[in-house]
């Protein structure tokens, strides 16, 4: 009887210690690629296990639908807020990634250093809506944003 309070007593922890999932939100809003209007959207669904996400991107023509751009992310999840996955996109790269999630912030980095190495700042905000900041690291050693987006709420 002590043991299974004890146990219950850790679990109870474990599962406030945890941060929430991420909102499984679909969202669109104009962005610019290269400094060329378009159109980006970024869909997120549950997973294969319930601390995988799918994350769903796409960069298109505003006008014609004419894809620019597409990658698809799976991050896992643990429950200290670590994350791994991997991505995958349409210029043919598959990265591992590694970063944190907090129930608001995933901070994710992506790529390797004989590839290419990135950062992706997403901010779930409480209203719906979702900010994002992409970043890729330079010869100087220098974060250099490449994207930005804010998602409205829907």
């Amino acid at each position: 009887m002590v043991a299974e309070i004890a146990i219950g007593m850790v679990m109870n922890l474990a599962a406030e210690a945890a941060p929430k999932p991420i909102p499984l939100i679909a969202r669109e809003a104009p962005c610019a690629l290269r400094g060329i209007a378009a159109t980006c959207s970024s869909s997120w669904s549950q997973g294969l296990h319930a601390s995988h996400f799918e994350q769903r991107y796409r960069i298109s023509h505003p006008e014609t639908g004419a894809r620019f751009f597409e990658g698809v992310g799976t991050y896992r999840i643990a429950p200290d807020g670590e994350v791994d996955g991997v991505w995958a996109d349409s210029n043919g790269n598959i990265h591992p990634l590694d970063g944190t999630w907090d129930g608001t912030n995933l901070r994710i980095n992506w790529g390797t250093p004989k590839t290419e190495q990135g950062r992706s700042d997403y901010q779930f905000l409480e209203n719906g809506s979702l900010s994002v900041q992409d970043r890729v690291l330079d010869k100087s050693g220098d974060w250099r944003l490449f994207m930005q987006v804010t998602y409205p709420a829907q």
